[in-house]
């Protein structure tokens, strides 16, 4: 690609990704407690389900800030991102720094994924965007399923194959395509509180205008740890507002090196190289 110059042997990327989103310990993400048991038939899961993502079947776009904080790979990290994402996949996100030029620069559409990292100097073009996510923050999600777990709504149109009703208002209710979501019937409706699917767990909390300003996201890891845990607090967010085709272009400046997924893998949170706090 014009612009782009081949990488120096030897050359290590640099911790930038590190040195921002390491930060001081937080608190660990407080987790919802389901109940166990077979509870009671659900009569009609498809109404409750129905009732419980009315406002997220709406939002076919969704831009906000998200202040993040967990663990992946078993290390504290911290941040603020800036994000845009689509119903059809196409997402913009910037890991965003207190002064100067953003530490990551990452946007997807139907054109392909790109990753830049300014204050480095590197790009990584031609990956999935699911590997480099999960090279990132640990997480193996498309754009699709990224705008599903952002909003709250199962994509593709789940529909439901079957519910049981607990306690505390609380109603699990099964998809056709494949996993569950925990639904709380409240007073000013019903809501949307947990959804669990190949191995995710979403827990949703804090709405506004039907969407979920506090996400806990846990992917699974080996052994029954989990191998990333992050919550996003959510702000400034606007949905359903179109997004201009120009947010998923990102400039490649002149001079870049070739970065790999192996090297973001080894550089980044999942490296091993530092220690939280």
């Amino acid at each position: 690609m014009p612009g782009v110059r081949p990488a120096s042997p030897g050359r290590r990327l640099a911790p930038l990704v590190l040195t921002v989103a390491v930060g001081a310990a937080c608190g660990a993400p407080t987790r919802v407690t389901l109940p166990d048991g077979p509870g009671t038939p659900l009569a009609d899961p498809t109404t409750l389900l129905g009732a419980a993502t009315v406002a997220c079947r709406a939002v076919d776009a969704i831009t906000a800030e998200a202040a993040m904080s967990g663990r992946v790979g078993g290390r504290r990290v911290r941040g603020r991102l800036l994000f845009g994402v689509d119903r059809i996949g196409r997402l913009r996100l910037e890991a965003v720094a207190p002064f100067g030029a953003p530490l990551l620069v990452l946007a997807a559409s139907e054109r392909g994924t790109t990753l830049v990292l300014p204050r480095d100097g590197r790009v990584l073009e031609g990956a999935a965007l699911a590997d480099v996510l999960d090279a990132l923050v640990g997480l193996r999600l498309g754009g699709v399923d990224l705008h599903a777990v952002l909003t709250g709504c199962p994509p593709g149109g789940a529909r439901a194959a079957g519910g049981r009703r607990y306690p505390r208002r609380l109603s699990a209710i099964d998809l056709d395509a494949g996993g569950t979501v925990w639904v709380r019937e409240e007073p000013t409706g019903a809501r949307l509180v947990v959804r669990e699917a190949g191995g995710l767990t979403v827990e949703y909390a804090d709405f506004a205008l039907g969407v979920a300003t506090r996400l806990t996201i846990v992917a699974a890891g080996q052994g029954g740890l989990a191998a990333s845990e992050l919550v996003l607090r959510l702000s400034q967010v606007e949905r359903g507002v179109p997004l201009d085709d120009r947010a998923f272009e990102v400039e490649v400046p002149a001079g870049s090196t070739p970065l790999t997924l192996d090297e973001l893998r080894q550089s980044g949170p999942l490296s091993g190289r530092r220690g939280g706090s």
